[in-house]
């Protein structure tokens, strides 16, 4: 199960010689660290699509991961994209968001 647009459904202004792929990568890294995420941290993601943002974050910082979204398929490709890491993260489908 994947979602048609990868893991990932954001966009990161490229640096020079910067890949597409390299470009939300190094921004989710920024992200990380001006949020000091770090192990051991509750972290709730609204509209977390389908995963990859959390994933990455979860791997880099071993936080732990709330996704919440109203579509359902975009929660089973999160949890298929994340079950190596499971235990730090889980998922709710709701519509009343």
């Amino acid at each position: 199960m994947s979602s048609a647009g990868g893991q990932s459904f954001h966009f990161a202004p490229r640096l020079q010689n910067e890949s597409f792929k390299e470009s939300p990568l190094r921004h989710q890294r920024f992200l990380s660290d001006k949020l000091s995420l770090k192990s051991g941290m509750q972290v709730l993601d609204i509209g977390c699509g389908v995963g990859g943002p959390m994933r990455n974050f979860t791997k880099w910082t071993g936080a732990n991961f709330v996704g919440i979204n109203i579509n359902a398929y975009q929660i089973e490709c999160a949890k298929m994209h994340t079950k190596d890491i499971s235990q730090l993260c889980r998922f709710i489908h709701t519509s009343n968001m």
